[in-house]
């Protein structure tokens, strides 16, 4: 088969399998396709849509196109200013990737820490056992004290078959070698420390809030939990630090997290606190295999991002602000008005609404055959350093403005091309009936898949220049 032969019967089988395929390029010469084919090389067709506008404006013709040396120039400038920019955020970037190394670094000697507590632990509660509790309750146990109850190096130590209730002027410290059930400890009517370890389960009186008043709460749950799902921790402290195989807490006011631990592998955390939730310093941490976090307030800040590592997260706020260290975390809903992530690793699932969503990940965002599923009125700004982007918005406006053909979309807003399904049955993966009623916004980007600098665009098109000029040269010489 001769070469012409053979592309026209390649022509004939592309027409027949796309029979509706179309230029997605905007042109109304032949010339002006040729560059924007040019250009699309570096970038997606819909930039290449909005930069040519301006670029023809300023160039109508071949001619004024060749003669561009002062364009040449001032791409140029802009190239420098560019690299520079690309430098800055470079060095910023390899900034903040040894700060996330050193966190993880000092949660790895964190954990160890706590194999070598619990190993002192079990040593220590062969030898409780043995020993009797300094006080022994078959039913209640009701302490008042002018002074501290125990010490925090040597908590008193309990068994009670009942509650616990405790009012003192000073600081509260206990230990327990089995489950523990306060019904209300109270340190210096709210404003000491209230520490409470116990070999067991660490629970309250449902119903009963809050079961401790403190300025600070240190609790841990050796090989147990730390209240339950239906009945959660209830306590009214500033400050909490927290370490059991699962941990239920809620508190009424805003609350400061020095840590909080559950177990890596399949340990839940659920927090509920009516106001602010944030970190204690830098490396104040959460983490656990899942996160429930219902915070009214705003969970974490700009300024001081709550550090979580988890693997799976629930959350709902007034705003949210994380910096996550897991190599993967499955977003199983999360609401806020703004939602602000960074991820050291991959990040995927659905159920995402807010006003406006930033993500920045070092892994994946969504997959491609598993998008993140968002619902994001305002602005949508995701990225990934080393990965790739895969999302779909489910957002649309009560009454969308009708596109005109050739109309330019405002990528700068964060809306994407229309994702238009292969049938009217098919839905979106995800979506419940009522979402898959709005219109489906999607975007996919690959890595690298940026839009190009200005400088870049002078220069293609002055390249592109050159060559009209040796092509019209070529013809006068042959005449």
């Amino acid at each position: 088969m001769e070469k012409q032969e053979m592309a026209l019967e390649v022509i004939k089988r592309l027409k027949e399998e796309y029979p509706d395929a179309d230029c997605t390029l905007d042109y109304n010469e032949a010339w002006k396709l040729l560059v924007s084919v040019r250009l699309a090389a570096q970038c997606t067709d819909a930039r290449v849509n909005i930069v040519v506008e301006k670029l023809y404006e300023k160039y109508p013709d071949v001619d004024a196109l060749a003669k561009a040396e002062e364009a040449r120039k001032e791409a140029e400038e802009n190239y420098a200013k560019a690299h520079e920019e690309a430098e800055k955020a470079r060095q910023e970037y390899a900034a903040s990737e040894e700060e996330l190394n050193q966190l993880k670094e000092k949660l790895r000697k964190a954990e160890e820490e706590l194999k070598k507590a619990k190993a002192a632990y079990e040593e220590a509660k062969k030898k409780a056992e043995e020993e009797t509790a300094t006080v022994i309750a078959g039913g209640n146990l009701d302490i008042r004290s002018n002074g501290e109850v125990g010490k925090e190096d040597h908590g008193l130590s309990v068994k009670v078959g009942g509650t616990v209730e405790i009012k003192a002027e000073g600081d509260v410290s206990l230990t327990s070698p089995s489950d523990l059930t306060v019904d209300n400890i109270n340190s210096s009517n709210g404003t000491g420390d209230v520490t409470i370890r116990v070999d067991g389960n660490l629970k309250d009186v449902p119903g009963k809030a809050p079961a401790v008043k403190a300025k600070r709460a240190d609790l841990s749950a050796a090989d147990g939990d730390i209240g339950t799902t239906d009945n959660p921790f209830s306590v009214s402290v500033s400050e909490v630090k927290a370490s059991a195989d699962n941990v239920y807490l809620e508190n009424d006011r805003d609350l400061i997290v020095d840590e909080i631990h559950g177990k890596k592998e399949d340990g839940t955390v659920q927090i509920r606190v009516d106001g602010d939730l944030t970190g204690k310093t830098a490396d104040s941490m959460i983490s656990g295999g899942h996160l429930e976090a219902e915070i009214n307030g705003s969970l974490g800040t700009p300024e001081n991002r709550m550090n979580t590592d988890v693997d799976s997260i629930k959350a709902k706020a007034d705003d949210i602000y994380l910096n996550n260290i897991s190599d993967k975390m499955e977003i199983r809903g999360m609401t806020a008005e703004n939602i602000d992530i960074i991820a050291r690793g991959d990040i995927f699932g659905q159920d995402v609404r807010s006003g406006n969503l930033v993500i920045r990940s070092n892994g994946h965002t969504g997959y491609s055959d598993n998008p993140l599923l968002i619902h994001v009125s305002g602005n949508v700004d995701i990225g990934s350093t080393y990965g790739e982007v895969h999302y779909v918005n489910s957002y649309r406006a009560e009454k969308p403005s009708e596109e005109k053909p050739g109309q330019k979309q405002n990528h700068d807003s964060g809306e994407k091309p229309e994702r238009k399904p292969s049938s009217q049955n098919e839905k979106e993966p995800g979506l419940s009936e009522s979402e898959h009623g709005a219109t489906e916004i999607s975007g996919a980007v690959k890595t690298g898949d940026s839009a190009p600098t200005e400088a870049n665009l002078y220069l293609a098109l002055l390249s592109m220049a050159a060559v009209i000029l040796l092509l019209k040269e070529k013809r006068r010489k042959n005449r």
